[in-house]
Order: C-alpha cells, then sequence, then structure tokens
C-alpha cells in the first residue's frame, strides 16, 4: 500500500500485489489472464482537493516502478472508466463490462 501524504495529511493511496500474495483481492482476480508474474494495481486514488497538479500521476509511477521493481512483468488495473488517464502510463482496454440492474421492489 502507497500512501500519498500532504503533511500529516493523507491525500492519495495505492493498493498493489504480485504474484507472490497468496490472497490477491480487487483487480487481482484477472492474474491468470496476465501470466506467471503478475501485478496488480488499484485501488488508487486522490482527494478532489488536490487532483489537477500531476500527484495522480506521480502515485501512480511509483506504484508502478515499485511492481517493476519486483519483477511484474504484466500489470492490470480493474474496473476503471479513466481510460486517457492509464493510457499515458501505457495502459490498454482488455475487457469492457456492462453495467446491469434489478428493481427489487415488485
Amino acid at each position: 500500500m502507497f500512501g500519498l501524504f500532504k503533511g500529516e495529511t493523507l491525500d492519495g493511496f495505492a493498493l498493489i500485489q504480485d504474484w507472490q500474495n497468496k490472497t490477491p483481492i480487487g483487480g487481482a482476480v484477472w492474474r491468470n489472464d496476465l501470466g506467471e508474474k503478475w501485478g496488480s494495481l488499484g485501488p488508487i486514488g486522490v482527494s478532489k482537493s488536490i487532483r489537477g497538479h500531476g500527484y495522480g500521476h506521480a502515485l501512480l509511477g511509483e506504484a508502478l516502478m515499485e511492481l517493476k521493481k519486483r519483477g511484474a512483468q504484466r500489470t492490470i488495473i480493474d474496473w476503471t472508466g479513466l481510460i486517457d488517464f492509464y493510457g499515458k502510463h501505457g495502459f490498454e482496454t482488455a475487457r469492457t463490462y456492462k453495467s446491469m440492474t434489478l428493481l427489487l421492489n415488485h
């Protein structure tokens, strides 16, 4: 887990996982699509008050460098609509989802 602090305030975070995690969560459920030395990013986020100043890119870059340092060869982030943001770091869309709802008050 990475934390982005401004002073004593936590303004952002990033969770990373790799093939050494015994109980993968989040986007890491797709790890079998990535091969042997997989990495997973997410959730990740920064507070609204600091968005637009490059902090999210810095946080993402640090998380990706750590995964690379650990030996991850492919990394996934799951469930995002921020295609342009992640695309600037080399991510490409691998799958899409269709939202579905069910009205339960009948």
